[in-house]
């Protein structure tokens, strides 16, 4: 994702990593997905993401990648930090 400001042309970059871990016989299989709105806008970016996993998981572990970490299902955050990209 990334999000622009098209006054200075600075950048918010996100990159989402999803680890799955199924250490238990028998556990249905589990498939990660997600979305997140908005894709892109100004900063302050208010994100938010939704769930969209398959396989019925019961706990989710979110970092997202500006210090902020969620167990909820669908976790929101806002992001401040601007990387100057070219």
């Amino acid at each position: 994702m990334t999000a622009k400001n098209a006054a200075i042309r600075r950048y918010i970059l996100l990159s989402v990593i999803v680890f799955l871990s199924n250490n238990y016989a028998g556990l249905a299989q589990l498939t990660a997905n997600f979305s997140a709105t908005p894709l892109s806008g100004c900063s302050p970016l208010i994100v938010s993401f939704t769930d969209q996993s398959t396989g019925s998981p019961t706990q989710w572990h979110w970092d997202l990648g500006n210090s902020t970490i969620s167990t909820v299902q669908n976790p929101s955050t806002t992001y401040f930090t601007l990387a100057l990209t070219q």
